[in-house]
């Protein structure tokens, strides 16, 4: 360093084997501004300082097209054992209080490493107003805001349709997962996702507050989405259904209840165990199993139902003639429920034989059973009708295989 006559102050920087790189004066700057403290050299200039701009803003202001600041350890580069770095801090106490450091990698390796002391790191995009993102001193990653989001998507494509992201499903949403092979910067309501995604989310509107819903969808327009929804807290129901696109509407496929455990297939109010709303075909036994009445502890007592070709409705009781003649009322619906034709009364005496016949047909819910000259008149006996349902289809008894249900 050398000082002009004029008391300005120059600085002239050498390189390797002596010879004059430049040198720099600044002839605005007194010695009066710098002082000493044994090897160490300050200035008590309390304005700002700028290299490469004319109208520093800060402390020390730097501008340049080019990296204006290089930090190199003290061994060159030869060991790991030096660290080259900027360290962070503050005053507490009237003592240096260290907050962390950027620099050269952890335990030497080539690579910038920054450490906090035991502090975490945090993001902000409004002049450390708002903490946008943060490491936690526990390894976590936070984030906050009003439209938090966390996206992915490979090197050279747009942010604004991931391939993967969590975000806002709405404004009263909470929060969305979602994966699609076709982006789709939003997740799907109030506009139709795309064939092959999938989205998770809580909080929906749709569903009871705190639950999860996971949607994925797939097809040509209008495609189908199923959904399961899963409730929060012990008493909230686990949903799987589906819903086209084009109407907007779920139909709900089977329903959990979490507080009976009665599960429902077409139906979200299962009556019983298990509550179907259609048809249920099986292959095997329709079997039912109880502890057997007499030894339960040893037993089960299993029956099975009894197979025929319709979908048949019975009902039966007792009955007795008077005067030879007795008129039986069948419930109310059964007009209703039951085909007019294939209808059928058998009659079984009791305590006695007596030659007893019904009289026409059953119509209008009831029919009329007599016995024939010689019979008791007053003959008590069994009866039982059996009909169609009228509110189904005829069921198909032989069908080709590889048809819609096997």
């Amino acid at each position: 360093m050398m000082v002009s006559e004029k008391r300005a102050l120059c600085v002239r920087v050498l390189v390797a084997m002596g010879f004059a790189f430049s040198l720099w004066c600044f002839p605005g700057v007194v010695l009066a501004q710098w002082a000493f403290n044994g090897n160490e050299i300050y200035n008590t200039n309390s304005g700002n300082v700028g290299i490469g701009t004319a109208w520093p803003e800060r402390k020390l202001h730097l501008s340049a097209s080019f990296p204006v600041i290089r930090i190199q350890d003290s061994d060159n580069g030869a060991g790991v054992g030096a660290h080259a770095y900027i360290e962070f801090g503050q005053t507490e106490g009237n003592a240096w209080s260290r907050t962390g450091y950027v620099g050269d990698g952890f335990g030497g390796e080539r690579a910038l490493g920054i450490d906090t002391d035991g502090y975490p790191i945090k993001f902000s995009t409004d002049n450390f107003q708002t903490m946008r993102l943060q490491i936690a001193t526990d390894g976590s990653l936070r984030l906050a805001g009003p439209q938090v989001s966390l996206k992915f998507r490979e090197a050279g494509t747009g942010w604004n349709e991931p391939q993967f992201g969590i975000q806002p499903v709405s404004a009263n949403s909470g929060v969305g997962f979602q994966a699609s092979p076709t982006g789709g910067g939003q997740v799907c309501s109030p506009n139709p996702c795309p064939p092959g995604f999938f989205q998770a989310r809580y909080n929906d509107s749709l569903i009871d507050t705190g639950g999860i819903q996971i949607e994925a969808g797939y097809g040509t327009e209008p495609h189908r989405i199923d959904t399961w929804r899963i409730g929060a807290g012990l008493l909230k129901d686990i949903q799987f259904s589906k819903r086209i696109v084009a109407d907007g509407a779920y139909t709900p496929l089977v329903h959990i209840k979490a507080d009976t455990g009665n599960v429902g297939i077409g139906t979200t109010t299962p009556d019983g165990r298990l509550h179907v709303v259609g048809d249920l075909i099986v292959t095997g036994l329709k079997n039912f199993q109880i502890a057997h009445p007499i030894e339960p502890e040893r037993k089960w007592l299993v029956h099975s139902a009894l197979e025929g070709p319709e979908a048949a409705v019975y009902y039966r009781g007792e009955a007795q003639l008077h005067n030879g003649k007795v008129v039986i009322a069948l419930p109310s619906y059964f007009e209703a429920l039951a085909r007019k034709e294939q209808r059928t009364v058998q009659l079984t005496p009791i305590d006695g034989w007596s030659p007893l016949y019904v009289e026409e047909k059953v119509q209008e819910g009831r029919f009329t059973v007599r016995t024939a000259k010689g019979g008791d008149p007053d003959q008590r006996f069994y009866w039982e009708v059996k009909a169609v349902r009228a509110d189904v289809p005829s069921l198909v008894v032989e069908k080709p295989k590889g048809s819609e249900t096997q």
